[in-house]
C-alpha cells in the first residue's frame, strides 16, 4: 500500500508541475508565457546559453538560482596558462628525442657487450619518447577542451561538430602508466650503459652517458610536472561537461504561482575566463507571466447612474378645488438619470488576460435634484479591463433613497391647503433601480520578498 501512495503523491506533484516558460538567450526570444494556474509551481528556463562562459542568475520572488560554472571546471578554467603544460610536455619529449638521438649515435661506435647494452638503451629511449608524445597529447587535449568551452556557441548542437575524438580513461591510464614504466626501465639502462662504458677504451664514452641522462631526465621533469592522475580526470570531466546539453540550459526552481504575475528576472554575465577574450556587456532580462484562477478583490472609484421610475423622487401638489382645499395631485418627474459617486468593492477570478468579470458591491452617495447628497448601496457585476490600472465597467441593482408618499395620504384626495405642508407629504424610502457606471482602479506593484 504504500508505495502505491509514494507512486500517487509523486504524480500529483509532477501534474502541478509547469514547464516550457524559456528564454533562448541565441535569438532574444521570450516563449511559452502562458497564464499559470494559481498554485502550480512555475519553472523558468534559459536555452542555447554556454554556461562554462556565461553565468547565468534567474530570480523569481525570493528564490534565487545561481549557475556558475561547476567548481571542477572553475579550478580548470583558472590555470594562468592552460597550454603552457602542454608545451612544457612538448619540450621534455624533445629532449628525451635528443638523449635518444645521442646514444644512437654512440651505439655505432661500439661493439661485443657495450653494444648489447646501447641496443637496449636506445630501444628503451624510443619507447620512452612514444609515451612521452602520448602524454603530451593528453595535456594539448585538456587546452583544446578548455578553449572551445569558452567560445562563444550558437547553441550545443554547433558546439558538438567541433569536439575531437574521445580519449577514454582506460587508453590514458595506460599511456600514463607506460610513460612511467618506460621512464624507470630506461633509467636503469643508462646505469648499466655508464656502468658498460668504464671497460671501454674511449675516456670520451662515460661523459657523453652520463650527458644524455641529464637530458633525458629533464625531460621526464617536464612532462612529468604535474599529477598525470589528475590530469585524466580533467580530460575525462571536460570531456563529459561538453557532451552534456544540460550545460546549455538553467532551469530555475519551481516557484509556487500566487498573486497577479509571476515575474522572473534573468541576469547573464560573461565569465572572464581568459584575459584575452574580448569583455562582452551583461545582458538581463525582466518577463512576467500572468497567473489565473484564484479570486482577487480590488478596491475601485467611480460614477454610477441610476435609471428607471425606481430611482425618481416622487414629486405632489396641492391643486385647488373648492373651499379652501386641493386635490393631492403627482407632479412630473422628467430627470431619468440618478448619478451618484461610489466606492466599490470587487471580486473576481484571475483569468491571466487584460480582462476579467466578477461581482461588485458600493456603497456611495447620489445626488438629487436638489444637488443634496443621499445614502447610495450598489449591488451587481463588474468587468474588469487592464492589467495593473484597471477600468471597471459596473451594472446592476442600485438602492437609493427616494421621496414617497407618506402613508396615510392618498392621491386624488382633498386636503387643507393651508394646513398641509407640501414636504410633509413625502418621506425617503429605499428603492432598488438598475445602474450602469464606470470606475478606476489605481494599483500599487507589491512584490512580496
Amino acid at each position: 500500500m504504500k508505495p502505491f501512495l509514494t507512486l500517487f503523491l509523486v504524480a500529483t506533484v509532477s501534474m502541478r508541475l509547469a514547464y516550457g516558460q524559456r528564454f533562448d538567450f541565441e535569438t532574444g526570444i521570450v516563449d511559452n508565457l502562458n497564464a499559470q494556474k494559481t498554485g502550480e509551481m512555475v519553472k523558468f528556463t534559459v536555452n542555447n546559453v554556454n554556461t562554462f562562459r556565461y553565468k547565468v542568475t534567474i530570480k523569481g520572488s525570493n528564490i534565487t538560482y545561481v549557475t556558475p560554472i561547476p567548481t571542477e571546471l572553475q579550478t580548470l578554467f583558472r590555470l594562468p596558462e592552460p597550454t603552457q603544460s602542454a608545451s612544457k610536455a612538448t619540450e621534455g619529449a624533445s629532449k628525451a628525442e635528443a638523449a635518444k638521438n645521442d646514444m644512437d649515435k654512440l651505439k655505432v661506435a661500439t661493439a661485443g657487450n657495450f653494444r648489447v647494452v646501447m641496443d637496449e638503451l636506445v630501444r628503451l629511449c624510443s619507447l620512452f619518447v612514444v609515451e612521452a608524445n602520448a602524454v603530451r597529447s593528453i595535456k594539448y587535449r585538456r587546452a583544446t577542451l578548455i578553449s572551445i568551452a569558452k567560445q562563444n556557441w550558437r547553441n550545443h548542437s554547433t558546439m558538438l561538430g567541433t569536439l575531437p575524438t574521445r580519449f577514454t580513461v582506460p587508453v590514458m591510464q595506460a599511456h600514463v602508466q607506460g610513460f612511467m614504466d618506460a621512464y624507470q626501465k630506461a633509467e636503469m639502462q643508462y646505469e648499466a650503459a655508464k656502468q658498460a662504458a668504464k671497460s671501454t677504451p674511449s675516456t670520451d664514452d662515460d661523459e657523453r652517458i652520463e650527458s644524455a641522462l641529464e637530458r633525458f631526465e629533464e625531460g621526464y621533469h617536464d612532462v612529468d610536472e604535474e599529477d598525470l592522475i589528475k590530469l585524466i580526470e580533467d580530460v575525462d570531466l571536460l570531456q563529459n561537461a561538453l557532451l552534456d546539453p544540460k550545460n546549455f540550459s538553467v532551469i530555475s526552481p519551481a516557484i509556487q504561482a500566487e498573486g497577479d504575475y509571476l515575474a522572473f528576472t534573468i541576469s547573464i554575465e560573461p565569465d572572464q575566463t581568459n584575459a584575452l577574450l574580448p569583455h562582452e556587456a551583461s545582458k538581463e532580462v525582466n518577463v512576467e507571466i500572468p497567473v489565473r484562477k484564484g479570486w482577487k478583490a480590488d478596491f475601485s472609484v467611480g460614477s454610477n447612474f441610476s435609471v428607471g421610475y425606481e430611482a425618481r423622487d416622487e414629486r405632489y401638489y396641492l391643486k385647488p378645488t373648492s373651499d379652501g382645499k386641493g386635490a393631492l395631485t403627482r407632479g412630473a418627474n422628467s430627470n431619468f438619470l440618478r448619478p451618484g459617486v461610489a466606492a466599490m468593492l470587487h471580486a473576481y477570478q484571475r483569468t491571466g488576460k487584460s480582462y476579467a468579470a466578477g461581482i461588485m458591491m458600493g456603497v456611495g452617495a447620489g445626488f438629487k435634484e436638489e444637488n443634496a447628497l443621499t445614502a447610495a448601496y450598489y449591488l451587481g457585476g463588474s468587468l474588469v479591463l487592464g492589467k495593473t490600472e484597471r477600468l471597471m465597467i459596473n451594472g446592476g441593482v442600485s438602492f437609493l433613497q427616494v421621496n414617497r408618499l407618506k402613508a396615510g395620504y392618498i392621491r386624488g384626495d382633498d386636503y387643507p391647503i393651508d394646513s398641509t405642508k407640501i414636504d410633509d407629504l413625502t418621506e425617503k424610502v429605499l428603492r432598488p433601480s438598475l445602474f450602469l457606471g464606470i470606475s478606476y482602479n489605481i494599483t500599487n506593484r507589491v512584490e512580496r520578498n
